[in-house]
């Protein structure tokens, strides 16, 4: 028998792999099925909550318009940015020894999973445009959903195309529709506030939702043709990320996906300059405090990404606040939490760990307060920043909002381990485990109470 006759095609080898699922009984239809009603029973309760929502805001003036679309570009670009995080196309260890270690024709091998992750893109997309034609009032739903729908399998298919040999380390394009939506969010924002007329545009034409599905078509072809050449170092780094988060959901605990991205992100940034701190410090009463403050400043200078997201978070309450006037103090307080808690790194990271804890010195307020001060500033200077997004300001907006949000952030990120040893409730739904439910919502469930406030006192 030649080489040749003994490669293995793309089918058979696949029909093996069903065979023995089912001989240990280890089909998918289960999960075919949970995965049918996920989407037709979630998806039609978001398609009644969008479409009420639509009626409620009534006729869309063109502000809405462009915010709307700008705010469902960022969107769009955020998933793109996790998609090119995960891959998209990602395979673990088993099957890159079982399957792509062996001379199986790759590009057949990997043609389906694209096309499952172009569809998901492309249902992603549809909600977006449901969601865009609901805010802004454009009809009918049918092709401003086709538009998003093309959108989406055109982002996911273009990850994939960058995931190829030659693409895959053209990272600076990841984040170039996402601020592409957070910059236009800003203009219109600005425009707006400026009392300059917007033009109000017409009805999502036929074309433009033509020419959307045709360009995920052909991204799609470009990609499948590009399968061949997607090495298993490409394959390997998005099935790190999809172990670490599947690990996380399944123990409830975000921080063992935290790690990997943290390590992940310091491999990519390769190398940081040493430099000492000013000398100037040690001249200062309290020396220990001033250099623990120098180190906190510099490790927030080595992370922009946190300075973007803090920045970006600006656009959220006065976004709502022209969408949906009535929710504009609970997105402020939403909002300012997130934008805080990513300047809380340092204070995460000394509370996490006991031996640099030990070498540091200190008791363990003095550690926290020091870890604190960023934090506070970054939430004052923030919400100073976000106060035109609520014209009334409430008297509890001056001081109590803004300590109850750094007291959330403060109890989040000083809980302690995780335990798995609390009790269950059980319900209709089966076993809830409340007490790992508690761990885990430690600081959201003071943002809860502070928003349920913010609802109902004026």
């Amino acid at each position: 028998m030649t080489l040749a006759g003994a490669v293995p095609r793309t089918a058979r080898l696949r029909a093996e792999l069903r065979a023995a699922r089912r001989r240990h009984r280890e089909g998918r239809a289960g999960d075919l099925y949970l995965a049918l009603m996920f989407v037709v029973v979630y998806g039609g309760l978001s398609y009644r909550a969008v479409a009420g929502l639509g009626r409620l805001l009534g006729h869309a003036e063109p502000v809405r318009w462009w915010l709307a679309g700008a705010v469902a570009l960022a969107l769009a670009g955020l998933g793109y940015r996790g998609a090119r995080v995960f891959g998209p196309l990602v395979a673990g260890p088993a099957e890159q020894t079982w399957a792509l270690s062996t001379p199986v024709d790759r590009g057949r091998w990997l043609l389906g999973p694209l096309l499952v992750r172009v569809v998901a893109g492309a249902l992603g997309g549809a909600v977006l445009g449901i969601g865009f034609a609901a805010l802004a009032g454009a009809h009918p739903f049918a092709w401003v959903a086709a538009t998003g729908a093309g959108l989406g399998a055109a982002l996911v298919a273009l990850a994939g195309l960058l995931q190829t040999r030659h693409l895959r380390r053209i990272h600076p394009l990841e984040w170039v529709p996402a601020g592409a939506g957070f910059a236009g969010a800003t203009a219109v924002l600005v425009v707006h506030a400026r009392d300059v007329a917007l033009p109000v545009p017409a009805a999502m034409p036929v074309p433009v939702a033509i020419a959307a599905l045709v360009l995920a078509a052909a991204l799609t072809v470009a990609a499948a043709r590009g399968l061949g050449r997607v090495d298993r170092a490409a394959l390997a780094s998005g099935a790190q990320i999809a172990d670490a988060t599947a690990t996380a959901t399944i123990f409830l605990d975000p921080t063992l996906l935290f790690g990997v991205l943290e390590a992940r992100r310091w491999r990519a940034l390769g190398r940081v300059r040493r430099r000492p701190f000013w000398s100037g410090w040690s001249r200062l009463p309290g020396r220990r405090w001033w250099l623990l403050l120098a180190a906190e400043t510099r490790r927030l200078a080595r992370r922009p990404g946190a300075l973007a997201v803090w920045a970006a978070l600006l656009v959220v309450p006065y976004s709502v606040a022209v969408l949906a006037p009535v929710f504009g103090m609970p997105a402020r307080l939403v909002a300012a939490y997130f934008a805080t808690g990513r300047l809380a790194r340092g204070l995460r990271l000394v509370h996490a760990s006991p031996a640099l804890r030990r070498a540091i010195g200190g008791d363990d307020r003095y550690l926290h307060a020091v870890h604190l001060v960023v934090p506070a500033l970054g939430l004052a200077l923030w919400w100073l920043a976000s106060a035109g997004s609520v014209p009334a300001q409430p008297p509890q907006a001056l001081l109590v909002y803004p300590l109850a949000i750094l007291f959330a952030v403060y109890r989040g990120a000083t809980g302690p381990p995780r335990s798995y040893d609390g009790g269950a409730v059980d319900t209709p739904f089966g076993l809830i485990p409340a007490a790992l439910l508690a761990q885990l919502f430690r600081g959201v469930d003071v943002l809860a109470v502070v928003v349920l406030v913010s609802l109902f006192v004026r």
